[in-house]
């Protein structure tokens, strides 16, 4: 596990990394259609992360990384539990008042239910997506668990995610779309 801490400039808030696991496998893999880009094959090592803000009077878990058991299901290298990762930190995930969720793919929501005190904040386009029949799609459907997907639906139906549109400014830390990794991409900047 690595935690790497920083402290922006003028801010009382620090933000953690949380490595919990990683992952080697080809680029051709990885990038689709990579045989255009003219380039050597290789090895690509991933490593998977959820994020930790921590104010004077509040701790943000930003994404809750995949249950271990789905990562080794899927060939991943879990190097720790990310919910006892978190406790390494003291914090408890059953009792942190707010996760945002950058994006619903299986190494970002996996571990949802373990957060049961919390208000979800993420991307209505990246909900409602999910939610469509265009996730069922194979292309779509692969980064993603049916079960977590559809506990997202379940926070919903009890009032515990709130949907932002493109922009929200929350308690410091902003809350914007940004479009890197797909189409309702979330991000956080913190000040």
């Amino acid at each position: 596990m690595a935690i790497v801490a920083a402290r922006p400039p003028r801010s009382s808030w620090q933000v953690y990394a949380v490595q919990f696991a990683h992952h080697t496998m080809r680029r051709s893999e990885f990038f689709p259609r990579h045989h255009d880009y003219g380039e050597p094959d290789g090895d690509l090592d991933l490593a998977y992360y959820l994020w930790v803000i921590r104010g004077p009077d509040t701790t943000i878990v930003v994404d809750t990384g995949f249950d271990p058991e789905v990562g080794h299901r899927r060939g991943r290298h879990v190097l720790v539990d990310p919910i006892v990762a978190l406790g390494g930190l003291g914090i408890d995930a059953a009792t942190v008042a707010t996760v945002i969720i950058t994006h619903a793919h299986f190494d970002h929501i996996g571990n949802l239910p373990r957060f049961s005190a919390a208000q979800v904040i993420m991307s209505r386009r990246e909900f409602d997506f999910w939610q469509s029949p265009f996730a069922q799609r194979g292309h779509f459907s692969g980064p993603s668990e049916p079960n977590e997907v559809a506990h997202l639906r379940r926070l919903q139906a009890q009032g515990k995610i709130t949907l932002i549109d493109d922009f929200a400014e929350l308690f410091s830390p902003d809350f914007r779309r940004c479009e890197a990794h797909d189409s309702a991409d979330m991000g956080v900047d913190v000040r």
